[in-house]
This record gives C-alpha cells, sequence and structure tokens, in this order.
C-alpha cells in the first residue's frame, strides 16, 4: 500500500483519483502482446487460436516481430475476454449461481464464458466488473464479497493530503496539508466501510473518478457532517492532492455478512 511522503505538488484531483484507485486495487492488465497471450493459456494456445506457429507468437512475444497483425490482437482479445469472464463467473460460485443473480439462464451464462457472447447486457457488466474489483482489491489485502461489493470486515482509511471542507458556498476551507484517520482512538484510520459497496462498483466499471467521489461523499456526511455532498456547487469534502493513502481491514472482524438482508 501507498506509503505517506512529504510533497509539494500542486493540487490535481485526477491524480488523486488514481492513487485512490491503486491503493485499493491493483491495477487492470495493460493490453500488451505478452499479457493477451497469457490471458488465453500462452503461447501454444495462442498459435492455434490465430493459426501461426508457436515460434511466431513466441517473437511476438518477445518484440522480435515489430509489427503485430490487428486480426491477431482482436483474436486474442475476444478469447481472453472469454477467459476472464470464465474466472469470474467461478469467482461468483459458478454458471447456476451467476444465472440466479442476473435473472439469466444458465446457458446465457455459459455463453459468456464461452465468448459467444462477448458484451453481456449492462446488469451482467456491473456484476461481473464488481468481481473483477474484488479479485484486484484482494492483492491490496482487502476481501470484498464479488456479488454485493460489500467488504466482509470494517475497513478504514488513513489519508494525508490537499482537502477542502466546504460546509456551503459561504463556508469554506482549504487545507494544504490534512490528515484523515491518523489520529483518534482507531490506529487503523477512519472507517468507512459503508462507502465500500459504490467503490467497488466504481473500480470495478474502470471508473476512478467516480470510486473518488463516492469515497468523498461518504466522508461528507460521517467525517465532516457537512449534510451533502455537490461536486457541482463544491460542497462537501474534496480530497484534491494525496501525499499518502492506505486502505486498512480489520482482521478480527471476520463475521460481518456481506449481504444482510439474506
Amino acid at each position: 500500500m501507498a506509503q505517506f511522503r512529504p510533497t509539494t505538488a500542486p493540487p490535481n484531483r485526477r491524480q488523486a483519483a488514481a492513487d485512490i484507485n491503486n491503493a485499493l486495487a491493483a491495477p487492470r492488465i495493460p493490453a500488451s502482446v505478452r499479457n493477451l497471450v497469457r490471458d488465453v493459456g500462452g503461447t501454444r494456445a495462442a498459435a492455434r487460436l490465430v493459426g501461426r506457429s508457436q515460434r511466431q507468437v513466441q517473437r511476438y512475444v518477445s518484440g522480435d516481430i515489430g509489427q503485430v497483425p490487428e486480426q491477431f490482437r482482436a483474436t486474442l482479445a475476444r478469447a481472453g475476454t472469454a477467459a476472464r469472464n470464465r474466472a469470474l463467473i467461478q469467482e461468483l460460485g459458478g454458471t447456476r449461481r451467476v444465472a440466479e443473480l442476473t435473472g439469466r439462464s444458465v446457458r446465457t451464462v455459459e455463453r459468456w464464458a464461452s465468448g459467444q457472447i462477448a458484451q453481456p447486457r449492462r446488469d451482467a457488466r456491473q456484476l461481473l466488473g464488481r468481481a473483477d474489483a474484488a479479485v484486484r482489491m484482494r492483492a491490496r489485502g482487502l476481501a470484498v464479497d464479488p456479488a454485493t461489493g460489500r467488504p466482509l470486515a470494517p475497513v478504514y482509511i488513513r489519508v494525508n493530503g490537499a482537502i477542502r471542507i466546504n460546509a456551503s458556498t459561504r463556508q469554506q476551507y482549504n487545507y494544504p496539508s490534512r490528515n484523515i484517520g491518523t489520529g483518534g482512538m482507531n490506529p487503523l484510520g477512519f472507517e468507512i466501510t459503508e462507502a465500500m459497496a459504490a467503490i467497488t462498483d466504481a473500480l470495478g466499471a474502470g471508473d476512478p473518478r467516480a470510486a473518488q467521489e463516492a469515497l468523498e461523499a461518504y466522508l461528507s456526511d460521517a467525517y465532516a457532517a457537512a449534510g451533502s455532498y455537490d461536486p457541482i456547487a463544491e460542497i462537501g469534502v474534496f480530497i484534491d492532492r494525496i501525499d499518502g493513502i492506505e486502505f486498512n481491514q480489520d482482521p478480527i472482524a471476520d463475521d460481518v455478512d456481506p449481504d444482510p438482508t439474506r
């Protein structure tokens, strides 16, 4: 996780959003040829998919051949998407469970896993994205239910940086360097458990700005008691720059039900 570090950088909300994203979840793998080949199961599997020799695929991966055909990339990308869908379906409990969660038939879910349906509808993409975020957050030491996006134990934040706290358009406070969660009784930081489902969905959609705003909306109410969060009117808590950030999960609170409605 990111460590606290001094900085003199100016406020940069876009970078702050990226810092929040990276501290919460391991970045998605970029679509390089090497990673596309890895997604489909290695050079032998890739060679079968694209109708080339394994040696030629190895040369594409190593960079010995500079120009990779676009058709080659597209074929591997489709197969890689299907492979990731299969992994996420298993993460969610298998095809039957995903069919129940999405209201689809088992056959439809199997077609997502096989690549016959390359792009599920929006609600299904949201579920798969949520599971993807949960997998990437696990790499950062955060346990999140892949179906609901809710954490399996309380989550806390410790952050230092440029923070604005605006209770209204008339009451505005700008802190060039402020700590949240570094004092108080809990050494893990300030609890943000209730914000995590919205944050997980934003990470699953690949939207760092939405994750930043979900965190700020929660801090506006629970931390600053600003009463509302309105980015257009600039009312609430705004994280304009991050000098250090870490997210922690209570290791002993392992009996939290991610879906209290069950």
